[in-house]
Parts: C-alpha cells; sequence; structure tokens
C-alpha cells in the first residue's frame, strides 16, 4: 500500500512540476519576446494570454483536447516568439528594480505576501464560492470528460478563462492545478496596470505603485486564484487601450480575448472603444480585425449551433437591465460599490481624473481618461441582466458584487491616484500609498484564510519560498543560481499543490467533491458511477444544470413545469446518478443545508433515491431498486 501511495505521489509530483516548468517557459519566452519589440508590459500581457488559450482553444474546437499536447503547442509556440531573449527581460526586470524607491519596494514584497495566502487557500482548501462551483469549474470538468468544447451540458457563454483552467487541470491531474493559472492571472493584471500607468505618463517608480495598488484592491484580493474571469477580463481591456497606437495587432488580438472570455464584453468593447477611437483614432487593419474576430467567433458559433442563437441567454431571458431601470436608487449604491471593492484609492482617483487630464494634457491618453471611467461606468449600468444570467441583478449592486462586470473601472480609477502623486518627485508618495494598500490586503487576505481554517497557512509560507526563489531568479547576475532558483521555485510549487490536493481529500469525504476536485474523471476510483465519463448531472441553484452528454434545451422553469419528462430525458443519455448543491457559500453557515426547488422537485419524483449526503452535496440514483436500503427518502 505504501508502494502504492508513494507512486501515486511521484506521479502527481511530476504532472504539477511539468505544469508549473512549462507555463514558466511560456510567461518567460512571451515576456522576453515583448520586450525584444518595444511592446511592453501590456504586450507581455497579452503574448502570455493568447500563447496559453489559443492552442487549447483550437484542440478543444477539434475535439481532441488532451494536455500533453495543448501544454506542448504553448511550449513550442513560446519558442517562436521569445527563443535567446530571456536575457534581455532579466536585465529590464533587474533596470526597473532598481529604479523602484525604498516605499514601492516594499510595497512590492507586501504584495507578494498577499499572493502567497491566497495562493495557499486556492490550494489547500476547495472552492466555495458559488459561481465557481456551479458554473465556471463545471464547465471545465465538461470540457476535460468530453475532450471538446461542442458538449453542451452548460449555459452557452464563451469559455476562453475556462479553457486556461481545464489545460492546468488536466496536466496537473487536480482542481487546484489551476492555482497557477490564478498566478497567471495576477501577473497578467500587474503587467497591464503597469502599462496603463506608463501610457498616461507615470515614471517607472509611479507606474509600479499604481500596478501594486490595483493588485491590492479589495477586488483583486477576494477574485485571486478564483475560477472568476474578471481580473482577465479587466486586464485584457486595459491591454486593448495601453496598445492601441504602439500596437494595434495585440490591442486587436486583446480585445478578441475579451469578447472570447465573457459575455459582457459585448457592451465594454464599444464603450472603451469610442473613447479610444475619439482621442486616438482608428489604427487597425482589416488584417488586425480579422484576427480578433477569429479569436472570438468560435465560442459565439458554437452556441448558434447548439443553441439556435448567437447570443443565446439575452435571446432567451431579454435585454433589460434592473440596474438601469432603477438607477434612480441604483446610483447611490453603485458608489457604494466603487468605494467598496476599489477601497480607498478609487475615492481618491475619482479627483485625481481631472488633475492628470490637465496636466498630462499632452497625452492624448491621459485626457481620455476621465472619459473611459465614464463610458465603463455607463456600460456597466447597461449591462443586460441576461449577460450573467441574474434577474436581481440589482440586489447584486446592493451588495456591490455586481461592480465586478466593470472592474476596469475600478483599475482606472485606483492607478489615477498613484499616477497623479508621481508628479511629486521630490518624495515618494505613490509608493507610501502602495505601502498602505499592501498592508490593508496582507490583513484582508490573513482574515481570510483564517476564516477558511489554519490549514491554508502551511502552504502559504511554502508559496512564500516560492516567490522568494522567484525573485532571486529575477534579481541575481549568477546564471548558475538563477537556474537553481527556478528549478526550486518549481519542486517546492509542485510539493505544495500535491499536499494540497491531499488536505482537500481528506478535508471533503463526499464523492461529488473528489468528483469535482480529481480531474479527469478517470483518476477517480472510489464510485464509478460518478467516476465515469459522462455519468452524472449536476444541479444547483443556476437556470442551466449540467445535464450530459447533450443539452436538452430545457431551463429551471421548464423543470418544474415538466420534472418527469425532464428526468426521461436523462435517462434516455444513461445518467443514472444526480448530485445536488444548496444555497452557496460555507458548510458552516446557517441555513446551508436548505435545498433548491429543483432538487425538492426531484427528490419527489418516484424511483428517485437518496443515497446519502455529505455537508451541502446530496446524492441521488434516478433509478434505485423499490426496497433499496441505502435510500434515505424512503
Amino acid at each position: 500500500m505504501l508502494h502504492v501511495v508513494s507512486l501515486a505521489f511521484v506521479v502527481s509530483f511530476v504532472r504539477v512540476a511539468i505544469l508549473a516548468a512549462g507555463v514558466a517557459v511560456v510567461w518567460v519566452l512571451c515576456a522576453s519576446a515583448a520586450v525584444r519589440r518595444g511592446e511592453g508590459a501590456a504586450g507581455a500581457a497579452v503574448r502570455i494570454v493568447l500563447t496559453l488559450v489559443v492552442p487549447a482553444t483550437a484542440l478543444a474546437f477539434a475535439a481532441v483536447f488532451v494536455w500533453p499536447l495543448a501544454l506542448g503547442s504553448s511550449v513550442v509556440l513560446a519558442f517562436v516568439q521569445g527563443r535567446g531573449t530571456a536575457g534581455a527581460l532579466a536585465e529590464r526586470i533587474k533596470a526597473i528594480w532598481r529604479s523602484l524607491s525604498l516605499p514601492t519596494k516594499v510595497a512590492a514584497v507586501g504584495l507578494l505576501v498577499v499572493g502567497a495566502f491566497r495562493c495557499g487557500t486556492a490550494i489547500a482548501l476547495p472552492h466555495l464560492d458559488g459561481d465557481s462551483l456551479m458554473y465556471h469549474l463545471p464547465v471545465t470538468a465538461a470540457l476535460l470528460q468530453d475532450r471538446s468544447m461542442w458538449f453542451t451540458r452548460a449555459v452557452m457563454f464563451p469559455s476562453a478563462s475556462e479553457i486556461a483552467d481545464a489545460l492546468a487541470c488536466a496536466t496537473a491531474g487536480t482542481l487546484n492545478g489551476r492555482a497557477i493559472i490564478g498566478l497567471v492571472t495576477l501577473s497578467v493584471m500587474l503587467l497591464a496596470a503597469y502599462a496603463w500607468a506608463r501610457r498616461a505618463g507615470a515614471s517607472q517608480d509611479g507606474a509600479t505603485a499604481a500596478a501594486i495598488i490595483v493588485g491590492a484592491m479589495p477586488m483583486a484580493v477576494e477574485q485571486m486564484f478564483t475560477s472568476l474571469n474578471d481580473l482577465l477580463v479587466c486586464s485584457l481591456l486595459a491591454c486593448t487601450c495601453a496598445l492601441w497606437r504602439s500596437a494595434p495587432r495585440l490591442a486587436a488580438l486583446a480585445a478578441g480575448l475579451v469578447v472570447a472570455t465573457k459575455v459582457t464584453a459585448l457592451w465594454l468593447i464599444p464603450a472603451v472603444g469610442i473613447v479610444m477611437i475619439a482621442f486616438e483614432g482608428w489604427p487597425f487593419s482589416f488584417a488586425d480585425v480579422a484576427l480578433a474576430v477569429a479569436i472570438a467567433a468560435p465560442w459565439y458559433a458554437r452556441t448558434e449551433v447548439l443553441a439556435g442563437h448567437v447570443v443565446w441567454p439575452m435571446a432567451s431571458m431579454g435585454w433589460a437591465s434592473t440596474i438601469a431601470r432603477n438607477f434612480s436608487h441604483a446610483w447611490g449604491m453603485s458608489l457604494d460599490a466603487i468605494r467598496h471593492y476599489g477601497g480607498q484609492s478609487a475615492i481618491g482617483g475619482v479627483i485625481a481624473l481631472p488633475y492628470i487630464a490637465i496636466r498630462h494634457r499632452q497625452i492624448r491618453f491621459a485626457r481620455a481618461l476621465p472619459w473611459l471611467a465614464l463610458a465603463t461606468y455607463i456600460a456597466w449600468i447597461l449591462m443586460p441582466n441576461a449577460a450573467e444570467s441574474v434577474p436581481g441583478t440589482l440586489d447584486q449592486i446592493r451588495e456591490g458584487w455586481s461592480v465586478r462586470y466593470a472592474s476596469l473601472l475600478l483599475l482606472i480609477l485606483v492607478t489615477s491616484l498613484p499616477i497623479a502623486l508621481d508628479d511629486v518627485r521630490a518624495f515618494p508618495l505613490a509608493g507610501l500609498l502602495a505601502v498602505s494598500a499592501a498592508a490593508s490586503a496582507i490583513v484582508r487576505s490573513g482574515k481570510a484564510a483564517a476564516g477558511l481554517g489554519l490549514g491554508s497557512f502551511p502552504f502559504a509560507l511554502s508559496l512564500g519560498v516560492v516567490a522568494v526563489c522567484m525573485m532571486i531568479a529575477a534579481l541575481v547576475e549568477s546564471q548558475r543560481l538563477r537556474r537553481i532558483s527556478v528549478a526550486a521555485a518549481i519542486i517546492v510549487w509542485a510539493m505544495t499543490s500535491v499536499r494540497g490536493a491531499e488536505a482537500i481529500r481528506q478535508q471533503w469525504k463526499s464523492e461529488y467533491i473528489q468528483w469535482t476536485n480529481l480531474l479527469p474523471p478517470s483518476t477517480v476510483g472510489s464510485d464509478r458511477r460518478i467516476a465515469g465519463e459522462r455519468s452524472a448531472a449536476v444541479i444547483g441553484l443556476r437556470p442551466f444544470p449540467l445535464v450530459g452528454p447533450d443539452f436538452t434545451r430545457r431551463v429551471y422553469e421548464d423543470f418544474l413545469l415538466s420534472p418527469d419528462a425532464w428526468l426521461r430525458t436523462l435517462r434516455t443519455h444513461r445518467i443514472g446518478v444526480l448530485v445536488a448543491a444548496g444555497l452557496t457559500g460555507s458548510p458552516k453557515q446557517p441555513g446551508f443545508l436548505q435545498p433548491s426547488p429543483l432538487e425538492i422537485a426531484v427528490a419527489r419524483l418516484p424511483d428517485v433515491c437518496l443515497m446519502g449526503e455529505d455537508g451541502y452535496v446530496r446524492l441521488y440514483a434516478l433509478d434505485a431498486e423499490p426496497h433499496d436500503p441505502r435510500c434515505q427518502n424512503r
């Protein structure tokens, strides 16, 4: 038994190490290529995302998605772009580091601590947020089960972000493998914020401080290393603007990625584009636009083929915006949301925006900043409820969470204050502001980790070692020490990830959690009804249960009207197991175990047997024997 366990550990360790090494190669070579071509931080960010997502997307649409081919294609594409240029990247990083003031360097270290806390939590604890459990992670699971994006068991949204998650999960063999995609997303956001501030006229020190403050704002801290895609959308939108004149092809590709990631881009891209055209003109060739369309169009063509409409959610649920209809009440809530999720820097940014537009008026991009903020705000207000399948969008804005759909607005406001303070060259005010923001983020992330249990702290410390190793690799002169540091970082990361997966399995004993956290499903041996491909349907509060292998085009209301017909559809496709989750959040919260109306309707049907429950997850057999002793609802 010990031999088997040791062998399993070695296999998991090797797979995670391959993932970490592959992503590191892609990151370094793509960033090096951007440095060599003069595309800056924004160019590096776009190249990194393109290189990881595009090959995997092509394989998924060709129905041949397998992780060795997907990761290998990304590595080859990275070599084509940046082979032999890593030295230039190292020199550039060292030059920027030397130019930073002491407060900015301290703030950078503080942000590393925040990232270690949040990443440790993602590696060692299961995902508990509702969007992850009920949409983003099931999409990733369905992709890995079918090895194709032509599965029809989820609502028809673009899923470029879930493609990246699937690449990481498939390579590592466990769900917490996606933590490395969270690390990529964080780095892309920081690169985008740095490039944004530089375009507005900030110095290297001021731009770095601005990037740190963006990484430390409450919205970023909460979404770090989750399955949510708002930070990626925000980053790519910022890159689109930053590269508008200097690298229009990359800007167009970034815009295409935004549309391929989230349907809310259908409102954000026109709003931002109108302002950028007004201030900086139209720099794109026909080929640029064609490439952007080529990246985004397959997702919407898929929706047209499978659901009968290119933007199926809006076609089925309408184009109305609850926020716009109730704007007389919602405008105050929107300001509270900006303050709460952007932090105090966002409030200061409102005042700093007109100052930047006047003080840096010789820079067209700086003059455009107030209008970009206004355009993004209007797009947020007018965004249809159906863009996120949330009929009660006013409830979301009351809680403040709705502002994530317009995260670019937060980035604009949060970066504006350090850009303005950077004009005071006699004293590093921007760096001091970054120190304050990083300290606040450390406290916030520490509280979040403590609230989820002390088990994540050892993992956070291990990831702190990874961060130190990467800093040494970036800043030392010795090539040998640099290689040793990178190898040590990969080894510690792989060890931490494998131990984290084991901690998740020990904490959650239900078969559903094992099915969710062990991917692909063939790695699960506890219950073949769940482990087998296309063997389980999953329902929750969303109006789009996962039904495999074919999409029945039935939604929540259809099921309540005719549950027996919906059940027959499941049986036709040999779906023998139904996994039901109650309200989202922590199982320790009062009222958490309440089932959804959909689950109540299921439980009342004949031949449906409650086989067991663990916390908020219940497992039903759809064709149970009349006197099956395992049935708990008879």
